[in-house]
């Protein structure tokens, strides 16, 4: 009998072993479940921010682009600046041979009359 009772103390005793290691095992699964959900909620948040940043890589690109145009139509602007200074200096300086040449024009036709009256005078004199 003391046999027995001892064969089914050491039974309730690995029952017991045993069902703190369900208990311990269940408990784990939980704890994978868990961690588990984790990895996928980190993933989801790595989707999105992969998105993100591809949205923002696309945005940059297109600015660049158009930092690209707005720079090859500052330099356009520049030149056609440059030629139009060039060629309102141009206009300034032939202006300015026109006005030596009137001027020229005037005292060269004052000089004339002044022959002209002269040889009028000289005429009525005579």
């Amino acid at each position: 009998k003391e046999l027995l009772a001892r064969t089914h103390a050491q039974l309730d005793e690995v029952r017991q072993e045993r069902g703190s290691a369900g208990t311990q095992f269940d408990n784990a699964e939980a704890e994978d479940d868990s961690a588990l959900q984790g990895l996928m909620t980190l993933r989801a948040e790595c989707d999105a921010l992969r998105a993100e940043r591809d949205a923002m890589t696309e945005q940059l690109s297109h600015a660049e682009t158009q930092h690209k145009a707005a720079l090859t139509n500052l330099a356009v602007t520049h030149e056609e600046r440059l030629r139009a200074s060039e060629a309102v200096d141009a206009a300034a300086a032939a202006l300015a041979g026109l006005r030596t040449e009137l001027s020229d024009m005037r005292e060269s036709t004052r000089q004339s009359l002044l022959v002209i009256e002269q040889q009028v005078q000289e005429e009525r004199d005579a």
